[in-house]
């Protein structure tokens, strides 16, 4: 990173944000395994004049306690999920007018789509994408799994109507430095999206989807 972006984040000082990791961790009940994530609220956007922000992010570590990803798999790619031990679904399995129960459980149930050639067929692009999920298009050189691993440590980012946003950074199961890292990565990212850097940030913000926020900036 640079030292310009090493300045940008000198609030997010280790010992202090891994203290309060580990504070937010303490907190949550020992059998249950809660998400971490951070929001953001920014200042001087305006919906009207800023252009709509979309962008994936991809982490060092994985950002979600589940993984909702599932491959829609061709015929020749079935054998591949199976030995690369990879979810997925086949075309075949949700193919027919009499499937459509099944195809919007699997729309449903998983949030990223990694799509094999003949994806079409169950599903429309325009129609995951209106689900607010998040689509892959396998590509011919392609290791699905490589691809699904990847998937694991990626979010979507989105700055739509509102000046605020969040994003994953893990879960109170993980490592405390890895959720760390996260975090720097996941921050470093964002203010690289803002056109005034970390000049738009009004409050970052730490929680668990049981806990209420606590103030990192």
């Amino acid at each position: 990173m640079s030292k310009q972006g090493e300045e940008q984040l000198a609030f997010l000082e280790a010992k202090r944000i891994i203290s309060v990791i580990n504070r937010l961790k303490e907190n949550e009940d020992a059998e249950k395994t809660a998400t971490i994530q951070i929001q953001v609220n920014l200042k001087g956007y305006d919906a009207r004049k800023d252009n709509k922000l979309s962008k994936d992010m991809a982490f060092p570590y994985k950002v979600r306690r589940l993984d909702k990803t599932i491959v829609i798999a061709d015929e020749a790619h079935v054998q591949t999920c199976v030995d690369a031990e990879v979810p997925y679904v086949s075309i075949e399995e949700i193919s027919g007018d009499n499937k459509k129960a099944k195809r919007d459980e699997v729309l449903k149930r998983n949030k990223y789509f990694i799509l094999c050639p003949g994806y079409n067929k169950v599903f429309q692009l325009k129609n995951i994408l209106r689900c607010g999920k998040t689509p892959y298009i396998l590509k011919n050189d392609d290791d699905i799994k490589t691809v699904f691993e990847t998937a694991k440590r990626s979010y979507k980012l989105r700055i739509k109507d509102f000046a605020v946003t969040s994003f994953p950074v893990g879960h109170t199961g993980m490592e405390t430095d890895h959720i760390y890292e996260n975090i720097k990565t996941g921050m470093g990212l964002l203010i690289s999206y803002l056109k005034k850097g970390s000049q738009s940030l009004k409050g970052v913000m730490i929680k668990t989807n049981q806990t209420s926020p606590i103030t990192l900036y």
